[in-house]
């Protein structure tokens, strides 16, 4: 559950709905959504990043980059080998619904396992550092 921000609340269709909003409203140039796995076999391992699947070639090609641009800096948790992924499930946040032309679903690996819960805990700061210049990255490219 999110206690603090302008959108309070847990991870929901609302509150989803509540963040593409917000970005829709202030014409964000960006729309990175942070998140960790969980599954239950406690095995699974790695990170990747999710970009939109669209026939609009442009917006296309903004994500993926955005998204290989994220992923050249990330080194706490492996990047699985097929990343960056096509958005193949109809993620809420990635929906021609969010009028953003760069975005991205980040998942920085697994919390539910163990060997990558032992990376992500202590390494927020690195995390949060990586994605900042991954991000920076892109901005020097893109404008």
């Amino acid at each position: 559950m999110r206690e603090r921000g302008p959108i309070e609340g847990s991870d929901d269709q609302t509150t989803r709905m509540a963040r593409i909003n917000l970005a829709n409203d202030n014409n964000a140039d960006y729309y990175i959504a942070i998140h960790a796995d969980g599954v239950d076999n406690y095995t699974s391992s790695g990170s990747h990043v999710i970009y939109p699947n669209t026939n609009d070639s442009s917006l296309s090609a903004n994500c993926s980059e955005l998204a290989k641009d994220i992923l050249s800096l990330y080194n706490i948790v492996a990047v699985e080998s097929e990343s960056p992924k096509i958005d193949v499930r109809g993620l809420q946040v990635l929906s021609t619904t969010n009028k953003t032309d760069r975005k991205v679903l980040v998942e920085l690996g697994f919390v539910t396992t163990p060997k990558d819960a032992r990376k992500l805990y202590p390494n927020v700061s690195v995390i949060s550092q990586q994605l900042y210049n991954g991000l920076l990255t892109n901005i020097e490219k893109s404008f």
